[in-house]
């Protein structure tokens, strides 16, 4: 099965992108592991990966799950 889908990227100042991908592919996986559907999990991940890159480092600069799982405190 192919899966396309698109979502915009989210505006930020950067600072680092080092594991921004990282940062991007894990919240997916969390995501799809809890019965998101592709779009949406995508969607969020995009907007972790974007707070991820406007600190320093890459582990430090993730965001705590609660924080993923509810969408409070990242980039719109």
């Amino acid at each position: 099965m192919i899966i396309v889908s698109e979502t915009g990227a989210n505006t930020v100042d950067a600072v680092d992108t080092t594991g921004a991908g990282d940062a991007f592919v894990a919240t997916v996986a969390l995501c799809l592991s809890q019965g998101d559907l592709f779009p949406p999990a995508v969607r969020r991940a995009t907007r972790v990966g974007a707070c991820s890159v406007q600190h320093s480092g890459a582990q430090a600069s993730y965001p705590v799950l609660d924080r993923v799982l509810s969408g409070s405190g990242l980039p719109d």
